[in-house]
């Protein structure tokens, strides 16, 4: 796991992407956080399960906007399958 100092410089970048894409005309769904174990690589044990967790969360988010615009856009499926680097 990194140290707090190596997270808090990590950190300071969340920040400055969210307003970045709030000029865009984005809107933050869902966050998370995933950590590098070295500069190349592995990632933390358990990466898939919270990337499945996340892609979930954003599907949801998806379908919840729909509903309230009353679209009948549902967004696709999350899959099950995992993606390995």
């Amino acid at each position: 796991m990194p140290t707090e100092e190596q997270i808090a410089k990590a950190q300071r970048v969340r920040p400055i992407m969210n307003e970045l894409l709030q000029h865009a005309g984005l809107v933050n769904v869902a966050e998370s956080k995933i950590y590098v174990t070295g500069i190349k690589g592995p990632l933390e044990d358990g990466w898939q399960d919270k990337v499945e967790a996340f892609a979930a969360e954003v599907a949801c988010s998806l379908e919840a906007s729909d509903r309230e615009r009353g679209a009948g856009v549902v967004a696709p499926p999350v899959p099950s399958e995992t993606v390995q680097p």
